[in-house]
């Protein structure tokens, strides 16, 4: 029997379905260890099954959330003391740095580790916590070649993109709006973070900037006050869409926005909002000190904005003369690797099933 360990909801880890999907395929057992949804979470409730940790409050001070983080960790060694499984993964990080080091040294070669979104790594003692695991594991899957710049090198890696849709949507053909409508998708995570999202293009009649995606009480508050204050008119909160209001999102929008916070857990990410611009083959704007905006520039997908010296000028002009349908063969061939890389990735799953 393999147990599945995540230190969050089920669904707050899309890439878990692969290997589900994969053990499934194979007939092997499995079990879900993972947090119970908050009480406030738009992700409802976990699959039937599921051995669930009941602590619902992960916001609040640093320190709570240690607390709680703390708590399901003697919550999680319990739980596979009792269950006694054969192998495990383990996905997100936090999910594998919670154990004892004994465990891994126990069990090597026998759990599989899912690395996402760096964040302590910059902390010697974290760094070498993390890598004891990575040195243990059958494999050890990461989101990004990004984080090869916070990882020491090891043979243990496997590419796992978040995508799974390969196919390139060609955009119809249109004129840019007047103004030029730039759309981001994806979670407002902290006040920071959404009003850095607005400060680029605020009050610039050139552009209006919608915003789709969950925000939590604080950071909707946090934005919409900033927004009054700075009499800002071109930025739109739209708030949670439906998956299938998505195509007509994305096909109403010159550009799409990529940005993320240029601390270690955005530095090197490469972000789901990424993949949708592939997928729709929709020019991208990213924060030019990122791992994600080299990738976008490196392969002609769109354009990077330096958030310390705005220049929007660069932005107007690049997408004044972009070519759609360079754009559109560029996205489909890093879909194409990006599929390359998934199946090898699936390979190695299905090999650590058997193994």
């Amino acid at each position: 029997m393999i147990a599945v360990v995540l230190a969050c909801e089920v669904k707050a880890e899309p890439p878990v379905q692969v290997y589900l999907e994969e053990f499934e395929r194979a007939g092997a057992e499995y079990k879900i260890i993972c947090w119970a949804p908050r009480s406030d979470s738009p992700l409802h409730q976990n699959p039937p099954g599921c051995i669930e940790f009941k602590y619902k409050k992960r916001d609040g001070s640093f320190k709570s959330r240690l607390v709680n983080y703390f708590r399901f960790r003697r919550f999680l060694i319990r739980a596979l003391r009792e269950l006694n499984p054969d192998k495990c993964l383990f996905i997100p990080t936090q999910a594998g740095v919670l154990l004892p080091k004994r465990y891994f040294v126990k069990h090597s070669d026998r759990y599989y580790f899912d690395y996402r979104d760096p964040g302590y790594e910059n902390h010697r003692f974290y760094l070498k916590r993390v890598m004891h695991i990575v040195r243990h594991s059958y494999a050890t899957a990461i989101s990004s070649r990004g984080f090869l710049n916070v990882l020491l090198s090891s043979e243990k890696y496997v590419i796992s993109h978040n995508a799974y849709e390969y196919e390139v949507r060609r955009p119809p053909i249109h004129s840019l709006g007047k103004p030029i409508v730039i759309t981001s998708i994806g979670t407002l995570r902290t006040p920071e973070f959404a009003i850095n999202e607005v400060k680029p293009f605020m009050n610039d009649d050139r552009f209006e900037l919608r915003l789709y995606g969950t925000a939590d009480a604080r950071t909707l508050e946090a934005l919409t006050r900033f927004l009054e204050e700075n009499s800002v008119k071109n930025v739109t909160y739209k708030g949670r869409f439906e998956d299938a209001e998505l195509p007509t999102i994305i096909e109403r929008s010159d550009a799409l926005l990529v940005y993320f916070l240029s601390k270690l857990d955005g530095l090197y990410h490469m972000p789901d909002r990424l993949y949708l611009g592939l997928q729709y083959a929709k020019p991208m704007i990213a924060n030019a000190d990122t791992y994600c905006a080299k990738y976008i520039v490196d392969n002609e997908l769109g354009c990077a904005i330096d958030p310390h010296n705005v220049d929007l000028n660069k932005v107007y002009d690049y997408l004044s003369s972009a070519d759609y349908d360079r754009i559109y063969r560029n996205a489909k061939r890093c879909l194409e690797e990006t599929h390359a890389d998934n199946e090898v990735w699936r390979k190695s799953i299905r090999n650590f099933i058997k193994s």
